[in-house]
């Protein structure tokens, strides 16, 4: 008897068999009104779970929208505190998408942000010819915008050319320390990027300003957690921001950094180059910490760091704790001092200054090659 072998999955199977449901993943062979149902084994219900040609092909050769930020197709999450230029870096970058992808579409769900910038930069988009490819979305709750997406990727007939954009999660999601809700949003999001869609959400850290609000679900059901970290520029108003990983990331991703004056899209630039804003935001914290030190360790030289502590309390612009004078000792060892340790037990911890001018010279002359 010829029987064609049909593999079901990804679906559940009802046949019936010696007057039993068979519901279990199987593979059910069918001829002459027979029905055999071949269980699959444990192996095989694992090999299915692989990648298939297509998959594989679009994590070998993926497209990205921006290069090393925003690959095509996935779910990116991109948070940070309040004010730290969420609205108004995201807005610029895809402005640059369309510029680089004259295909694409952008659907901006701007539903946190000042309506004033949102016209402004609207007025901007009509100006650069790019409002027929890019809408800012104003009108409506975020279910309903949701719900009209879900249609406009099921009707177009290339959805890989989509962009939408959330701003932000928690208007889809309001309970978003539930994991249950959570987990719901999510497979609703990743149920666009399988049809092709690219999907950007904005969300905002907890209280500390560190961390993304929410679940392991936010991390679990989605592609990238890209964190904005923010610090004030050298001038009024402006601000300087690196998007960084802030989780788990599915791709190559790049750190990129940016200046921009607060709420105003089209003054968004990249920076050559990453900008630690972690760690310069915190020297900026410790500026005058530091003056005091090095200002103690060039007219004293080599001293103890108990004796050095002692001096720095003794400052009358020093109005730290114990703990924090302990931290900035500690932070910028080999930046801007560095520690010789000395006694029977290389127990006396010696502190001096680093003399950034020598070390620059000797820095240079070890390039030169002497003939």
């Amino acid at each position: 008897m010829d029987s064609k072998i049909k593999n079901l999955t990804n679906f559940s199977v009802e046949v019936q068999e010696n007057k039993k449901l068979v519901t279990d993943s199987s593979l059910v062979a069918s001829g002459n009104n027979d029905n055999v149902t071949i269980p699959l084994s444990a192996k095989d219900k694992l090999k299915g779970k692989r990648m298939n040609r297509e998959d594989r092909e679009r994590a070998l050769h993926m497209y990205f929208f921006l290069e090393n930020i925003l690959p095509r197709g996935f779910h990116i999450i991109i948070y940070g505190a309040a004010g730290s230029g969420k609205t108004t870096i995201v807005l610029h970058l895809m402005k640059e998408l369309l510029e680089e992808h004259s295909e694409a579409e952008v659907y901006y769900l701007y539903l946190d942000g000042q309506l004033g910038m949102a016209a402004n930069y609207e007025q901007h988009l009509e100006e650069e010819g790019l409002d027929d490819r890019y809408s800012i979305i104003t009108d409506g709750t975020a279910n309903e915008l949701m719900l009209v997406v879900e249609e406009l990727v099921a009707e177009s007939k290339n959805p890989e050319n989509l962009v939408i954009v959330l701003d932000t999660l928690k208007y889809l999601n309001p309970d978003i320390i539930s994991k249950s809700t959570n987990a719901k949003v999510l497979h609703r999001i990743k149920a666009l990027t399988a049809k092709g869609a690219t999907f950007i959400s904005l969300h905002h850290t907890n209280k500390d300003g560190e961390n993304f609000a929410g679940t392991a679900e936010i991390e679990q059901d989605s592609d990238a957690l890209l964190k904005l970290v923010t610090m004030d520029g050298d001038e009024e108003h402006t601000k300087i921001s690196t998007l960084k990983e802030g989780g788990r990331v599915r791709y190559f991703f790049e750190e990129q950094s940016f200046t921009f004056r607060k709420g105003d899209p089209s003054s968004v630039e990249m920076i050559d180059g990453q900008v630690d804003t972690d760690k310069l935001s915190q020297q900026r914290q410790d500026f005058y910490l530091i003056t005091i030190i090095k200002g103690i360790l060039s007219s004293k030289g080599s001293i103890p760091k108990s004796e050095l502590e002692g001096l720095v309390k003794e400052d009358d612009d020093f109005d730290g704790s114990n703990k924090e004078l302990k931290s900035v000792l500690k932070r910028y060892v080999d930046t801007h001092w560095q520690i010789k340790k000395t006694g029977e037990r290389n127990h006396i911890h010696m502190y001096s200054v680093i003399d950034t001018v020598s070390k620059n010279i000797d820095s240079i002359q070890s390039q030169i090659s002497v003939p």
